[in-house]
């Protein structure tokens, strides 16, 4: 993958700035193959798994695109089985692919050959995925690069992955490691971070995705972390506590998670508990009365099977965190709803919360997978 890098302060970070579309979705500018061709995919800590749209798309929605076709990379490898993953609404399916990623990247001034590059499986597919289908056309990005959890064993000695996906590749790399278990890459210290501009094209800070130690410069001390509750493909962690002013969505009794996704914009949870919040604010559609609506707070985190003495943490949304506002066209006013909606996920996955790309604006996030915990600071 040929990520455009710039080396700043740190010799042990890489960092890959980050395209903010209208503060909904962030981007990564990409290649692959050979010759290399260039793809925008959209950052996802939601899932582990990275897919392309593929060259024997049909779908009128493919045409607004760049579409990958192994028959034109002399590196490609067409792997055994289908590349299968799930979504909230269904599974997708495709072309189960091996190929080069490369790194353009500066290291004491000094550019990698042409001929380094690490090799990473994906999906090529033939029609975008169903979450995708009716507005794939709109969507700035060609597919998705997965930075979700690895799937690991859940074992408190030694976790280990059950396969290497792109973040896990990325991570070896940029330590200097070889194919070895989790310890190796926590000895290195195998973190990457997000940053997330605000506004909706901000002028200010890049995004970035940061591969290596957290960047205090992009954050407000102190940075604290919350331990993953469960061996999943998720950056999940417990939720104690959801309050709206004087009111409490989710209690004990509830098992409530929270998934830190960057692959969706709004906060999402289950259609009763949202449903109960949303009955309690209302927002115009001027969005008049904005502050006068009441803080959303949740305690996150705890102890877990890894980490017998891990801390709670509270976190805040104010109004003007969870109200999204949209440009009226061809004019300067905006428009404003409660950026906070229901999702239908199996009962069996419990009560879970997603909190989307709005929440990574307000908070710097540190995602580690060796020690299997997410650090959380607000942003600077």
């Amino acid at each position: 993958l040929d990520i455009h890098v710039k080396l700043y302060s740190s010799p042990e970070a890489l960092r890959f700035n980050l395209t903010n579309y209208y503060g909904s979705v962030w981007t990564a500018m990409a290649s692959i193959g050979n010759p290399p061709r260039k793809y925008t995919l959209m950052v996802d800590t939601g899932s582990p798994d990275t897919w392309i749209m593929g060259g024997g798309c049909q779908s009128k929605a493919c045409s607004a695109h760049r579409l990958y076709d192994s028959k034109d990379s002399s590196t490609s490898i067409l792997l055994p089985g289908e590349f299968r993953m799930t979504y909230a609404s269904g599974e997708i399916k495709g072309r189960h692919i091996k190929d080069v990623f490369r790194f353009q990247e500066t290291t004491n001034h000094k550019r990698q050959t042409e001929d380094e590059g690490v090799r990473l499986t994906f999906g090529q597919l033939a029609a975008p995925p169903m979450p995708f289908q009716k507005k794939y056309r709109w969507y700035p990005f060609d597919g998705v690069l997965g930075l979700g959890l690895p799937e690991v064993e859940d074992t408190a000695k030694s976790p280990r992955l059950k396969s290497v996906t792109f973040i896990d590749k990325i991570l070896r790399k940029s330590a200097n490691t070889n194919e070895g278990d989790l310890q190796r890459l926590n000895k290195n210290g195998g973190e990457f971070s997000l940053y997330f501009s605000k506004g909706q094209q901000s002028k200010q800070l890049e995004s970035q995705l940061i591969i290596g130690p957290a960047d205090r410069q992009l954050y407000v001390a102190p940075l604290k972390y919350v331990y993953v509750d469960r061996p999943a493909s998720f950056w999940s962690t417990r939720m104690s506590s959801l309050s709206l002013g004087a009111k409490s969505f989710c209690r004990a009794k509830d098992v409530c998670q929270i998934v830190f996704d960057t692959g969706s914009t709004l906060i999402s949870g289950p259609e009763a508990m949202v449903d109960a919040l949303l009955s309690q604010i209302k927002v115009n559609a001027d969005c008049d009365g904005i502050n006068d609506l009441p803080t959303l707070e949740m305690t996150i985190g705890g102890p877990t099977s890894t980490a017998s003495t891990a801390h709670k943490l509270k976190i805040e949304l104010t109004p003007e965190d969870y109200v999204a506002r949209i440009p009226v066209k061809n004019s300067s006013a905006e428009a404003c709803f409660i950026g906070i909606v229901p999702h239908k996920l199996p009962a069996e996955m419990g009560s879970i919360w997603t909190l989307g790309s709005r929440f990574h604006q307000k908070y710097y996030t540190v995602f580690d997978p060796a020690r299997l915990r997410v650090g959380i600071a607000l942003a600077a």
